[in-house]
């Protein structure tokens, strides 16, 4: 890769990784899903008047809106909002790399070389790990938002295995996507958390959310996703592998560095279970070669 590349590479690791670090702090001041609707606006508007519509169909850019931006984010950022540490969720979201491939060999009857079985008994593992040293704790429900918005982002990868439109714009499925994503965010933000909330946090918001809201817009929406699929066209999905394993790192030194996050000895152990079974899950052949990220759209899926 040439040295700009692998510095863009690098810019959309660290911007993923401080992404939920951002959330959790614009949520000191907006409520769960006006935030992520005013996001969705700030992102789609103006620039939806001036980029054309992805040539996809609208079937596939309203799954696209709905379990990568709507169902997705909605999960992350209740369970951010009610207790879970930034940089944990940072870590264990990435194991939708192991949930995919489970949900392959289940339904698309793939069947896994392995490499991929020992990195998801690794992975598991971890997890089970990290679940049993939560359970005393008082946001240990909180956890259980991590579940739906993994198998919201897993699925999403798996219906667009077959979309042929490969060749879109990143930058207008972002735009168009985030407009249709932003209908329903209002419409539960005034269902569930009513208007008077979304007109205080107007009233009583701080810099410091404010910052983090249009961090969230700008850097890991618009420019980390547009960096993340140029350079996936360019290189392929196997490429961009180590640079995704990096996203959890950042999380966790950027919720380390905002919110004095730490770990527990058990916590760190399943944590380097994890990563290992991560890359172990890696070990094999050719990532063009696994039909599911076949298709440049569905690496989308890490865009949050």
């Amino acid at each position: 890769m040439k040295p700009l590349h692998i510095l863009m590479a690098l810019s959309f690791s660290a911007f993923w990784g401080a992404n939920f670090v951002a959330i959790k702090m614009s949520l000191e001041s907006f409520s769960p899903f006006f935030q992520q609707g005013l996001r969705f606006f700030f992102v789609s508007f103006p620039l939806i008047f001036f980029v054309p519509r992805p040539r996809h169909s609208w079937k596939a850019i309203f799954k696209f809106s709905l379990f990568l931006w709507v169902f997705q984010l909605s999960f992350i950022t209740l369970g951010l909002k009610y207790g879970v540490p930034a940089g944990m969720f940072s870590l264990l979201l990435q194991t939708k790399a192991i949930v995919v491939i489970i949900l392959s060999t289940l339904f698309y009857h793939y069947r896994p070389c392995l490499s991929e079985i020992v990195g998801v008994i690794l992975s598991l593992t971890g997890v089970a790990m990290i679940a049993h040293s939560i359970m005393e704790e008082e946001t240990s429900a909180a956890y259980l938002f991590i579940i739906p918005a993994v198998l919201s982002v897993s699925y999403a990868s798996l219906a667009f295995k077959n979309d042929t439109h490969n060749a879109s714009n990143p930058f207008s499925i972002t735009i168009w996507c985030a407009f249709i994503a932003m209908i329903p965010m209002f419409l539960m933000s005034l269902a569930v958390e009513g208007p008077s909330q979304a007109l205080h946090s107007l009233e009583t918001f701080t810099w410091r959310s404010l910052f983090a809201l249009f961090y969230t817009v700008i850097c890991a929406t618009l420019i980390a996703t547009s960096f993340y699929v140029f350079l996936l066209k360019r290189y392929g999905p196997e490429r961009m592998i180590p640079f995704n394993l990096l996203i959890p790192v950042f999380g966790t030194f950027t919720s380390a560095l905002v919110y004095k996050e730490t770990f527990t000895l058990i916590q760190s152990l399943a944590i380097a279970l994890i990563l290992t079974g991560l890359i172990v899950n890696q070990i094999r052949r050719p990532l063009h070669s696994f039909n599911v990220f076949r298709k440049p759209i569905t690496d989308l899926k890490d865009s949050i």
